[in-house]
């Protein structure tokens, strides 16, 4: 019967054992206070939440009464005896306004007692070192938007038939090429991943993706640790494989491998010569599995494969290269060649696939992906019939189509289990929260990251983390658990570098600035905003490329920074002019308008709202539908007002769904203004300042439409009612939307106002300094201008 615990708790260097009380820095035992052992271990077993100070007291005193300086002193020395304290708070985090929350990337251990196998003893990987406020509402479209956030995780193991809770796991390491020849630089991760496929596809052991461990190999080290162990400890290999290429003579090359099997199998060296760098890998094969004393699986016919042709082995090799440094456009190509002439090596064909997908052509990647499942069904394949399903559901993702992907997800279920594949069942479980988080069904979304953390504590799937603590993020983020939202994103981000997945972290950094942003802390969230746009542009990521830039544009705009933003803006809808996907267009094309209309071009802007509103799914994306509605209306307000029954009519026909309920006030005031009935638009800004959306933090909306209205009514008296509602909430120079303190400028200068004009006026002016300020010294370029 299964445990209730995990035996301990890996956290970097440290290691937390339960039923013995003791806390360990590598293999040294730390002395503790039972009370800091106490709390450590409280907020270990409760890291998906805060905890606040009454449930710590409660569990720590009990019923005596604690004061708050005994709390802080125990959480003082427990980050103390973690390496950690108040300021980097890396371990032990102070959630403000809710309490203390464990942020720090964990592993489960569980104690295990495989069967022994011919050959080897696969154990546990035993030498790894153990391991505010609300946003406003026209930020709601995001949620759903993290959806495109593609993890490029490539799949960590494409075995056949064998329960991979049997195999050892084997992490191919980067090849040094030392010919001194520049032209077979492709050796270094292209010989790897030929044999990692050829490694898989024998069945005889769990093969760790190249891609992956070629990314971590080359991420900032880990103080303390070698590479090799950064190896073991992010991908779970027990087997590791480093080698070193160089040339005899004119037409021999010599690849000498270093072959690592730790607790789990066989070491030892093994030198393979050659005519052709290729051939050595291929030929490598049959050598390390007789080295590791791991015969192939009995139905396992490799030769079928590539059937030896070193030019096909060449060619895959040189696509694995190319795409390990996010080359895909041209590994393309390569993967093709290999699919027309071996179509029997499926690997290939997931490649071509993935390939396919990460350059935009999702039409023929799902014609790939789906021939592939096919196969892979006739030949009972199920690991690789369910990496292709998975691979086809991220498609989905990629296109915005959440149920679609849930649907896929569906499929795969069954041959990932008969696949006895746990990376294969956990990361089917974390996309299925992730998508139920999206479309708003919270009790699927609980219980399929519960099934997804499960499996990632209990088989150690340290590669998984990253999109475990991404599906806690969007999970919190729809029950608009700020902070705990913020938490889940740290700890992505620290995941993902611990592993050197180069992709989640600049996806993580992206949401991190996105979160400053929803806090109104638009100066911090600049800069992280900033580099995750530079950075996915540099390494081709587009779908992180469009929601930075976005973001990056809005923060830009709302500090009065609007040429750069628009520049922004208009270089990322260059980009996407090629793209199919209609929702990245559509906030590419709401940024350009919300330029346009903060820029005085009302008209242009109702323009572009139009032309967004054909690629709307408003089933799929209420948010957004209803964000561009109200600032549609607002353009049509200032611009063209017979528009505004047409939009009303549009939001009445949507339902009375919750992303609607606010915007339908916002827009029947506009409205009524439009059509004179001053008294009808006062009684809907007074219902929504009584009922405020509480996703609009500084109250901004509301100012924005009742400045609008005010500004537009030609009757002082009239107006001022409704210039008082904007009014009511803190301070309104204290706000960070220079757009709001232009309008209040305006009525101040109409009223006479001279003194009051002239603060808001010097709030944007701050406001524009301090933009230009955060982005100084961020090693990032914005264009200067826009592009057509």
């Amino acid at each position: 019967m299964e445990q209730q615990e995990p035996a301990a708790y890996r956290c970097g260097d440290y290691t937390i054992v339960p039923a013995e009380r003791r806390l360990l820095r590598g293999a040294d035992a730390l002395d503790l206070e039972a009370k800091v052992f106490d709390l450590i271990l409280l907020l270990l077993r409760n890291r998906e939440r805060s905890l606040d100070k009454q449930t710590l007291a409660a569990a720590l005193w009990g019923r005596r009464p604690v004061t708050d300086a005994a709390l802080s002193q125990l959480v003082h020395k427990a980050r103390r005896a973690l390496d950690d304290d108040g300021d980097r708070q890396a371990m032990i985090r102070t959630v403000y306004g809710r309490g203390l929350q464990w942020v720090a990337p964990t592993e489960a251990v569980w104690p295990t007692a495989p069967e022994p196998t011919p050959g080897a003893t696969p154990v546990a990987d035993t030498d790894a070192p153990p391991q505010a406020r609300a946003p406003s509402r026209r930020r709601f479209f995001f949620a759903a938007s993290i959806a495109l956030v593609v993890v490029v995780a490539l799949l960590f193991a494409l075995r056949r038939h064998e329960s991979s809770s049997t195999l050892p796991r084997l992490a191919m390491l980067p090849i040094e090429n030392a010919t001194g020849e520049a032209a077979l630089d492709w050796t270094r991760s292209g010989l790897p991943g030929l044999m990692s496929s050829l490694l898989g596809e024998s069945g005889a052991v769990d093969v760790g993706d190249t891609l992956q461990i070629a990314k971590a190999w080359d991420y900032l080290p880990i103080p303390g640790r070698s590479q090799a162990e950064r190896l073991r400890y992010a991908t779970g290999a027990a087997i590791l494989v480093e080698g070193r290429l160089r040339r005899l003579s004119d037409q021999l090359y010599e690849l000498s491998l270093h072959v690592d099997g730790g607790d789990a199998a066989h070491s030892g060296e093994l030198v393979l010569t050659a005519a052709q760098p290729a051939t050595l890998g291929v030929d490598a094969v049959p050598r390390i599995l007789r080295l590791l004393k791991r015969e192939p699986a009995a139905d396992a016919a490799t030769e079928r494969g590539l059937g030896g042709d070193a030019y096909l082995a060449q060619t895959f090799a040189r696509g694995v290269d190319l795409a390990m440094h996010g080359d895909w456009e041209n590994a393309k190509p390569y993967f093709a060649l290999c699919v027309q002439n071996a179509p029997d090596f499926l690997p290939a064909r997931l490649r071509l696939g993935q390939a396919q997908a990460s350059t935009r052509d999702l039409g023929a990647s799902e014609a790939t992906l789906r021939a592939l499942v096919d196969e892979a069904r006739r030949r009972q394949l199920p690991a690789m019939e369910a990496a292709a399903l998975l691979e086809l559901a991220e498609n989905e993702f990629r296109r915005g189509d959440r149920s679609a992907a849930l649907a896929l997800l569906e499929q795969a279920r069954a041959p990932a289990e008969r696949g006895s594949d746990p990376d294969a069942q956990a990361r089917l479980a974390l996309l299925a929260a992730r998508a139920h988080a999206i479309l708003r069904q919270p009790e699927l979304a609980a219980e399929n990251l519960a099934r997804g953390r499960a499996l990632v504590e209990r088989h150690a799937l340290r590669q998984r983390a990253p999109l475990l603590h991404y599906a806690e993020e969007l999970i919190a983020g729809e029950r608009r658990d700020y902070p705990a939202q913020e938490a889940a994103a740290r700890a992505a981000l620290a995941a993902a570098e611990a592993i050197g997945d180069e992709h989640m972290a600049i996806a993580e950094t992206y949401r991190i600035g996105r979160m400053q942003s929803w806090q109104e802390r638009p100066f911090a969230a600049l800069p992280p905003l900033a580099r995750a746009w530079q950075r996915a542009r540099e390494r081709k990521l587009l779908d992180i490329e469009t929601l930075a830039g976005v973001e990056l544009a809005w923060v830009l705009s709302e500090t009065g920074r609007y040429a750069e933003a628009c520049a922004v803006v208009g270089t990322l809808i260059a980009e996407l002019q090629s793209q199919p996907n209609a929702y990245w267009k559509a906030i590419a094309l709401a940024a350009r308008a919300r330029c346009q209309r903060a820029g005085g071009e009302a008209k242009a802007a109702l323009a572009t709202y139009r032309a967004v509103r054909p690629l709307v799914n408003p089933r799929e994306d209420p948010a957004l539908d209803a964000l561009v509605s109200q600032y549609e209306a607002l353009a049509a307000f200032v611009a063209e007002r017979g528009a505004l029954p047409a939009i009303q009519a549009q939001l009445a026909a949507a339902g009375d769904g919750a992303s609607y309920l606010h915007v339908r006030r916002l827009v029947d005031a506009l409205a009524a203004a439009a059509r004179g009935d001053l008294a009808a638009a006062a009684a809907k800004l007074e219902e929504e300042s009584a009922d405020p959306d509480r996703d609009d933090g500084q109250g901004n909306e509301l100012r924005r439409f009742a400045l609008h209205v005010a500004l537009a009514t030609p009757d002082e008296r009239a107006a001022e009612p409704i210039a008082r509602i904007a009014q009511r909430r803190e301070d309104i120079l204290s706000s960070n939307d220079v757009e709001v303190l232009r309008l209040y400028a305006e009525w101040s200068a109409r009223r006479g106002d001279t003194a009051t004009r002239a603060r808001a006026e010097a709030r944007i002016d701050e406001l524009r300094r301090e933009a230009a300020t955060a982005l100084h010294g961020v090693d990032v370029t914005l264009p200067s201008a826009p592009a057509d």
